[in-house]
C-alpha cells in the first residue's frame, strides 16, 4: 500500500509545474499644454496727462512636466499689427496701451513699448518649464492717459503657446 501511495505522488507531481514568465509594460506621455487668460479691463481711463491707467489679469499654463514653452501676445487687431491700441467702437478714435510681463511703466515709450521692464510680445515671448501643476503669470496693462473723445474702446490680443 505504501508503493502504491508513492507512485501516485510521483506521478501527480509530475503534472503540476511552475513556469515563470514576465510582461513588459510600456507607455509613451505626449508634451502637452493648456493655456487660459483673463479679460485686461482697464475701466474709466484718466484724463491726467503723463500718467497712465494700470491694470492686470493672469494667462494660466498647465503643462506636462519638463515640456519647454513660450507665450506669446500679438499686437492686437486695431493696431493694424504695427502697435497696440484701443479704438472706440462707436467714434473710431483710438489711444494706445501697453502689455507686460513685469510691473513698471515709461510715460516715454522705448522700442515701442511703454513697459519700464520688459514687453510682452511675439518678438518677446514669456519662456518657462511645465511642472505639471497650474503655473500662474501675471500681465500687466497700462493705458495712457488722455483727453480722449467719450466712447468704449476694444482691442483684442491673440495669446498663443508653444510647446
Amino acid at each position: 500500500m505504501k508503493k502504491i501511495l508513492f507512485l501516485l505522488l510521483l506521478i501527480n507531481s509530475g503534472f503540476a509545474q511552475t513556469v515563470p514568465t514576465s510582461t513588459k509594460v510600456t507607455s509613451k506621455l505626449a508634451s502637452a499644454c493648456k493655456i487660459d487668460a483673463g479679460d485686461l479691463n482697464f475701466g474709466v481711463i484718466g484724463n491726467t496727462v503723463g500718467e497712465s491707467t494700470p491694470t492686470t489679469s493672469n494667462v494660466n499654463i498647465l503643462c506636462t512636466r519638463g515640456t519647454s514653452y513660450s507665450v506669446s501676445v500679438s499686437l492686437g487687431v486695431q493696431g493694424g499689427g504695427v502697435s497696440r491700441v484701443l479704438k472706440g467702437i462707436n467714434k473710431g478714435d483710438t489711444f494706445s496701451y501697453s502689455i507686460c510681463q513685469e510691473e513698471g511703466w515709461n510715460y516715454q515709450q522705448v522700442n515701442g513699448t511703454r513697459c519700464a521692464n520688459k514687453a510682452w510680445y511675439s518678438s518677446v515671448p514669456l519662456t518657462s518649464t511645465g511642472t505639471g501643476l497650474l503655473q500662474t503669470f501675471p500681465m500687466y496693462g497700462y493705458a495712457l492717459n488722455g483727453y480722449y473723445t467719450p466712447d468704449n474702446y476694444t482691442d483684442t490680443a491673440n495669446i498663443t503657446i508653444t510647446y
